[in-house]
């Protein structure tokens, strides 16, 4: 989670990454902070131009497709749709399953029932993840501020 203001600095410049997953993801050794790379906007050009000449052109590997949304799948990255990434590579952490695992189980739309049970997490940091990782973009956060928000509520205690 400690990407996530990272990912909130970014959200709030207008950008959207479009490729989050933890590769992408660095500590910088001088200080420790977390810094964001591999940015997506360069694939993307790619595909809106493919797009546009009616050729299909699909970038990434298995391994990205599972940080993937369901709606960022059809061509429509919005913000949340790296909120969605972002609990995958938490769940991800917090379960130590492999990238297939978690690819395999994404395709049979079971995410919910897979990993609450290979966790020893607080109740509420999974209900955070689960709306992180919302197959609906409209369930899901809308914000990165707002996990923020809910995050910082469970640390200090304010919501059970």
């Amino acid at each position: 989670m400690r990407a996530s203001p990272v990912l909130d600095f970014v959200h709030n410049r207008g950008i959207i990454h479009r490729a989050l997953k933890p590769s992408n993801l660095m500590r910088r050794q001088s200080d420790g902070s977390l810094v964001l790379t591999g940015f997506g906007i360069f694939r993307e050009i790619g595909n809106q131009v493919m797009r546009s000449q009616h050729q299909n052109f699909q970038t990434g590997t298995k391994e990205s497709a599972v940080y993937i949304a369901p709606s960022q799948d059809l061509g429509q990255a919005q913000f949340n749709s790296e909120i969605y990434s972002l609990g995958m590579v938490c769940i991800q952490a917090l379960t130590g399953r492999t990238v297939e695992s978690l690819s395999n189980l994404r395709e049979k739309d079971n995410q919910e029932s897979f990993w609450h049970k290979e966790t020893e997490a607080n109740p509420k940091l999974i209900e955070i993840l689960d709306r992180m990782v919302d197959a609906d973009s409209k369930q899901r956060y809308q914000s990165v501020r707002s996990v923020l928000s809910n995050l910082a509520d469970w640390e200090t205690g304010s919501v059970e």
